[in-house]
């Protein structure tokens, strides 16, 4: 998608917290690459830059909750709860942002993935 957005004149960003999205930034035509594995560091970088610069498109990767599921007992640990929760609050910074931003108020759409989840 990066080349898609591209292609049409649009800027692009992508924010990662994982080592193996470097590929990313070798494969496609993105405006601006940052890797910050901790996710208090990596989502006010994507706030304040997207409340600047607007990008078309804009690619943000926390790996909490993902790293503190696999790293504990799953889903009946504390800290993966604690990772869970600051993704929460992470996705309501994205959307103060926007609600706040007239270049991205009612012009945004947010997709939201997970790669697997818990079932207990």
């Amino acid at each position: 998608i990066f080349d898609l957005v591209k292609a049409r004149d649009g800027s692009t960003a992508f924010y990662g917290s994982k080592d193996k999205f470097a590929i990313f930034n070798r494969s496609w035509n993105i405006d601006v690459f940052e890797y910050q594995k901790r996710g208090k560091v990596l989502v006010p970088m994507f706030l304040e830059d997207m409340n600047s610069r607007a990008y078309t498109f804009a690619f943000l990767h926390v790996r909490n909750p993902d790293r503190a599921g696999h790293g504990d007992v799953g889903a009946d640990s504390d800290s993966y709860r604690s990772a869970v929760a600051d993704a929460d609050r992470y996705l309501g910074q994205i959307f103060d942002l926007i609600e706040n931003n007239s270049k991205l108020r009612g012009r945004t759409a947010i997709v939201m993935t997970a790669d697997h989840g818990f079932a207990d």
